[in-house]
């Protein structure tokens, strides 16, 4: 399977179920199961690392997206800091297009 690289783009063609990792402003991370609708767009923002089976990525329009990706608690609370979509190697080949 090819690996995706920093600055290629992609858009999520068919919905998938993945890991949402919350950021928070204190030393924890947290998330949940989500379905990632079609349509985001995001960019590869770093080289995955050796042995890594996905990337985490921030949708473009990552405002738009927030209250369908994160949970109303976690972004209404004054520590939230940010949210990331796990995509595996797997989906990114079977569920995105890369656009560039």
């Amino acid at each position: 399977m090819r690996r995706p690289q920093k600055g290629e783009r992609y858009v999520v063609r068919e919905p998938f179920e993945t890991i949402v990792t919350t950021q928070w402003l204190a030393p924890f991370t947290g998330g949940a199961r989500k379905v990632v609708p079609a349509d985001i767009t995001f960019c590869i923002d770093y080289d995955p690392p050796a042995g890594a089976s996905a990337v985490g990525v921030k949708p473009d329009e990552d405002e738009r997206w927030l209250p369908t990706l994160v949970d109303e608690g976690d972004r209404n609370s004054p520590q939230f800091g940010g949210y990331r979509i796990n995509v595996s190697f797997d989906l990114l080949a079977s569920h995105c297009e890369r656009t560039n």
